[in-house]
């Protein structure tokens, strides 16, 4: 008699394959709270937990010892349930601030920005002002968000640079000492440009460097940030999960910075923030001219040149920071996975979803450069509509010899003509249900809940920094229906599994533009033609793989 090993769809799935699972912590559970926690997941048909401090916690508790005995004790309990666990690495998410961590006595890891503007000269002479430095990208958090990226909630400049500047049309640089700073503060500085030589009328642009002095996000361009970001927060998290399998690291930005004088060249819409900066860009290839034609040009020519700048600019940030996170990483035997800035989340067009901010500025754009850092897959989807994500981080683990991806799924209100943070407590079962199966088959190995909440979380709390039940709802085991949900998340398990050693059908190669987006302005025609591409591919129901132009 023999005997065939069943097939792994129709065992019991095993964790790669079944749901994961943010666990919001807005304050310190009790470890009771874990205990009952830990066993409705192990119910619910979960495979792997990552537990998140959430902008409701004092920053105080996060990485506090009482915070790390409640992670060893999760880590011991879901050993105990057979659940798997990767590592969030991050208060809120912005990876590598740890809370303000990182920059706490080393203000010199504080994030650092290059500003600029341009201005006529008019008898030899001209003054120009950089004022009223501004983010709005976290306006949706309100007042909780600038007191968890600021110290004292507002931002605060110095240590001003003069790096360069030049003749717009001509690319000419001017000599340093035809550039002086009349005035600088902390919201601003004055540059005066001198030149007698040169015409009236002749347009000249200035750029100059500051560092946020009371920012908690770090200057990604450094490896020191990331040695000192492994140090202090990956180290004791490490410790507090012995047997995870990976960090995970989560949408690293740029402050998208944008000021007064910015656009005031013939391209305004060149670069829409500030640039994170470093002098070692120098060094690596970024000259003052090069500087002018990425703001202020207008032909083929700065355009090429453009694109050559994101590319140095991006290389020097990727490798600073995902490269030294991959060695710690891999010098502590454990892996690397999350995901970096998707501005097409929710949609199709590669900027469609996050268009008022310039994502080349981020970690971010090059997707397939930052994949190779991982040892998994991830990416973000926004809401129950079709969408690129799954497609996309297929292929990009295709691309390093892996397959398949982990689909982060949360929601935002803006499905129901709400806030972002107002989520959709209204989400149904079945909405649910074809998202996941459609993440599933177009790409993915497991979906990421965003997220569970802790049981008392909906009930508001003066004192919080931010209220729970506006935390992008909803929490799913808060749900009338989660009491159901086992019988959805195993169906899903089962239909991951059954999948994974097929090998996909396509026909089509879908060609990322990276080399345009690097060279258009800041929200190219390219994005959203990729996407009406993607879009309609899949409407016509012709699988398709999405290659790197490398």
């Amino acid at each position: 008699m023999t005997t065939t090993a069943l097939p792994a769809w129709f065992q019991t799935p095993e964790n790669r394959f079944r749901t994961a699972a943010f666990w919001f912590w807005h304050h310190l559970p009790t470890p009771q709270m874990c205990r009952e926690a830990i066993a409705d997941m192990k119910r619910a048909g979960l495979g792997c937990i990552l537990v998140q401090a959430r902008l409701a916690m004092p920053l105080s508790n996060y990485l506090s010892p009482d915070y790390l005995a409640l992670c060893r004790l999760v880590s011991d309990l879901a050993e105990e349930h057979g659940l798997t666990i990767q590592i969030y690495d991050e208060y809120g998410w912005m990876s590598g601030h740890g809370g303000g961590r990182t920059v706490q006595d080393a203000d010199h890891l504080r994030e650092r920005h290059l500003f600029w503007t341009s201005g006529l000269l008019q008898n030899g002479q001209v003054t120009l002002r950089i004022s009223d430095i501004n983010t709005t990208f976290l306006d949706f958090l309100g007042p909780a968000g600038r007191r968890w990226t600021y110290d004292g909630g507002e931002p605060r400049w110095g240590l001003w640079q003069i790096v360069g500047g030049g003749i717009i049309l001509s690319r000419t640089t001017l000599q340093p000492s035809q550039i002086t700073f009349s005035e600088t503060d902390e919201a601003g500085c004055t540059v005066q440009i001198t030149a007698p030589d040169l015409p009236d009328g002749t347009q000249v642009a200035v750029f100059v460097a500051a560092t946020c002095l009371t920012s908690r996000l770090i200057n990604y361009l450094l490896p020191e940030a990331a040695e000192r970001f492994t140090d202090r927060v990956y180290a004791p998290l490490r410790d507090a999960f012995p047997k995870a399998e990976a960090f995970f690291f989560d949408h690293p930005y740029a402050g998208f910075y944008t000021w007064n004088g910015q656009n005031s060249g013939p391209e305004v819409d060149a670069i829409r923030n500030s640039l994170f900066w470093d002098d070692s860009l120098l060094h690596a290839g970024i000259n003052c001219a090069d500087l002018l034609d990425a703001v202020y040009g207008t032909d083929p020519q700065a355009a090429s040149r453009r694109a050559d700048v994101f590319e140095i600019y991006s290389r020097q940030m990727h490798q600073a920071f995902f490269g030294t996170l991959r060695r710690w990483c891999d010098a502590h035997d454990i892996g690397l996975t999350g995901h970096e800035l998707l501005p097409h989340v929710g949609g199709w067009n590669l900027l469609g979803g996050l268009g008022s901010i310039d994502a080349r500025v981020a970690p971010g754009v090059d997707y397939f450069e930052i994949d190779s850092f991982r040892t998994q897959t991830v990416t973000d989807a926004a809401d129950y509509r079709p969408q690129l994500s799954a497609i996309l981080g297929d292929s990009l683990a295709r691309a390093h010899g892996r397959t398949r991806c982990t689909v982060e799924q949360y929601s935002t209100g803006r499905e129901a003509g709400r806030p972002s943070l107002y989520g959709q407590w209204d989400l149904s079962l079945s909405r649910l249900r074809a998202q996941m199966i459609r993440h599933i088959l177009q790409g993915a190995r497991r979906v990421l809940l965003h997220a569970l909440f802790l049981p008392d979380a909906i009930h508001p709390n003066p004192s919080h920094q931010s209220d729970p039940r506006f935390d992008f709802a909803p929490g799913f085991n808060l749900q009338p229906w989660w009491d159901d949900a086992p019988d959805l998340l195993e169906e899903v398990a089962r239909l991951s599994a059954f999948l994974e050693d097929g090998t996909p059908i396509r026909s089509v190669a879908l060609f990322y533009p990276m080399e345009d987006l690097r060279e258009g302005n800041n929200i190219p025609d390219c994005a959203a033609h990729f996407g009406l591409w993607a879009e309609a591919l899949m409407d016509a129901g012709v699988e398709y793989t999405v290659i790197d132009e490398r």
